[in-house]
């Protein structure tokens, strides 16, 4: 095997380029596979693949076929090879050969003993090659955006999911009700969970309910427990008012305490 190929600068930026073993392979890649295309046992090998095995390769680069597996693992995830395996070898292909080298004989070419047309020829081939090159990194830097984008997109969603009612407070809270039930007995982590069941509207009408219940039964040892209430959807029963004059006067006109009223309003931008 005789000839040279090309190792660009910016090989010490790669991702990989402090990763020994991942560094020795590529490079190990970059001076074995075919320059050219090639047949082998009836296969036509393309330029910039190779054909190899594990042991052999793990011999060739003085690694364990542990270590080159790894590294070769690497390689693929970061989009520098790809690799097609059958069951007695498998085809590696440096996604980046043709971007990266350009065929040796044009740059090996004696131009002094060409004709004028022989030179311009050259001269286009190796613009078009350019173009070529340059058109099918764009495509590859295109793909790679966009799949950026879709992982972008694909997290923003999975994060709108995962907001709770927790996360955005509206009116009316767990605490609110908590608070404005004034009898906390019974596990409150359970009673939220069911709290958190209840439909928003649903929510609204309890808020409504739970003032004028507390009016009907103002002694809290009387009252229902949180749970049960909530279990029972004690807010769609009839308040019954004991029979005085005052109280049978509540129940025409309902009495909200005046933290519930300012809460309303503010969630109404009355406020």
């Amino acid at each position: 095997m005789s000839g040279w190929v090309k190792l660009h600068r910016s090989f010490l930026k790669w991702e990989w380029y402090d990763d020994s073993n991942t560094s020795r392979l590529l490079v190990h890649l970059l001076l074995s596979v075919n320059f050219e295309d090639k047949k082998w046992r009836g296969i036509v090998i393309k330029s910039g693949s190779m054909v190899l095995s594990w042991a052999n390769l793990a011999k060739q680069i003085k690694l364990s076929v542990s270590q080159c597996r790894t590294a070769m693992k690497k390689l693929e995830d970061s989009g520098e090879v790809t690799r097609k395996t059958t069951n007695k070898f498998q085809l590696i292909t440096l996604v980046k050969w043709e971007e990266m080298q350009i065929k040796e004989e044009l740059m090996t070419s004696n131009l002094t003993d060409k004709s004028q047309t022989d030179r311009r020829q050259i001269a286009n081939k190796s613009q078009t090659d350019r173009k070529q090159i340059a058109d099918k990194s764009q495509q590859l830097k295109n793909i790679r955006n966009k799949e950026r984008e879709e992982i972008k997109e694909k997290k923003e969603r999975e994060e709108l999911k995962n907001i709770t009612y927790a996360e955005v407070e509206i009116f009316p809270t767990f605490e609110d009700f908590w608070n404005c039930y004034d009898k906390k007995v019974g596990k409150k982590k359970n009673i939220k969970k069911k709290w958190e069941m209840i439909s928003h509207a649903e929510k609204l009408k309890i808020m409504q309910h739970v003032e004028k219940y507390k009016i009907s039964q103002p002694e809290k040892q009387y009252r229902k427990n949180p749970e049960t209430y909530l279990n029972n959807e004690s807010w769609n029963d009839e308040i019954i008012f004991r029979t005085n004059g005052q109280e049978q006067q509540t129940r025409q006109k309902p009495i909200y305490s005046q933290e519930f009223q300012d809460r309303i309003k503010k969630n109404l931008g009355l406020i």
